[in-house]
């Protein structure tokens, strides 16, 4: 009876180890560094468009929102991870198979050995090797996959932020135009009205500082 329980102990650390890791050590080494490439492309990202401008940080923050909402990206992210945890599971042994037989010409007490009984009991345990490398090839395909789908996430991100740093500089540009616009137009006011009321009234002053108010007023709309 104790070799019997010594082969089952054996049978389930096999399928244990079978399970929990990785043919070659490289898978997990390449799987890391899909990882690390997926770190380090948002970090590029992002370094892009923090040094760029010097932006405030509620317009950083507006941008990190626009690219986590983006449909394009999380569509690739997804794919991306999909693809990594394929990758896994592509690498990984395929589960032992335990077999056990028995059989006895005269059966008078089961699993008790004695010269009388005429008994044969078989115990295998089978495990597939990938001798070829196939499983860990597959893998390293999939993996490329994961890695072209890291480079398309970054290149979109690159472009989307610069897309973003473009439009947000128009917008100050114009908010800042339109705030000399409206100062010009209050000077003007001012300078049209001491005109009105001054004793040394000048009509053709007037008349000037009233096209270029009109002027403005037509840039600012």
């Amino acid at each position: 009876m104790r070799f019997f329980g010594l082969v089952l102990v054996l049978a389930c650390c096999v399928s244990l180890y079978a399970q929990d890791s990785q043919a070659p050590n490289a898978t997990g080494q390449n799987l890391d560094s899909a990882s690390d490439t997926n770190t380090k492309s948002d970090k590029s990202a992002l370094d892009f468009w923090e040094g760029a401008g010097d932006f405030p940080p509620h317009l950083r923050e507006l941008l990190a929102t626009l690219l986590d909402k983006n449909e394009q990206i999380k569509l690739l992210n997804t794919e991306m991870l999909a693809l990594q945890a394929q990758a896994k599971k592509e690498a990984k042994w395929e589960n032992p198979m335990l077999s056990f037989g028995y059989n006895s010409a005269h059966i008078t007490q089961p699993f008790s050995f004695g010269v009388n009984d005429m008994q044969n009991i078989a115990i295998g345990i089978s495990q597939k090797l990938d001798l070829s490398a196939k499983r860990a090839a597959t893998a390293r395909a999939t993996r490329t996959n994961a890695d072209i789908k890291i480079l398309e996430i970054k290149a979109l991100q690159n472009t989307l932020i610069a897309s973003m740093i473009g439009d947000i500089i128009r917008n100050e540009t114009n908010l800042k135009t339109l705030e000399l616009l409206d100062k010009s137009l209050q000077n003007l006011d001012f300078q049209i009205n001491s005109l009105g009321s001054s004793k040394n009234f000048n009509s053709l002053q007037i008349q000037k500082l009233s096209a270029l108010k009109a002027k403005l007023q037509i840039r600012r709309n």
